[in-house]
């Protein structure tokens, strides 16, 4: 995000617990908002995947509500890749 004015840039972030139909949006910002979102994951040392057109697309969905299933494929494959290096550093 390095190249994208701070004003241009977005962020959103998602849960998936495991008893949820789908994961949902915990909050989206562009500007300053996405910069906070940003640090907050790093702080958290939570996985940031960098995905423009899905950020893009998910930037428009409301905090709280559930990520549309034409974006489940895409976030499936997401989501195993951030397991697998997360099991991987557990074993």
């Amino acid at each position: 995000m390095k190249d994208i004015p701070l004003s241009k840039q977005k962020a959103v972030a998602l849960k998936y617990p495991e008893d949820a139909e789908a994961p949902f949006v915990i909050a989206n910002g562009k500007g300053l908002l996405a910069k906070r979102i940003l640090e907050e994951a790093r702080k958290n040392d939570i996985k940031i995947e960098e995905n423009t057109p899905l950020v893009e697309f998910l930037s428009e969905i409301q905090v709280g509500s559930l990520v549309p299933p034409e974006t489940w494929e895409i976030l499936a494959q997401i989501f195993s890749v951030i397991l697998k290096e997360e099991e991987g550093y557990s074993q």
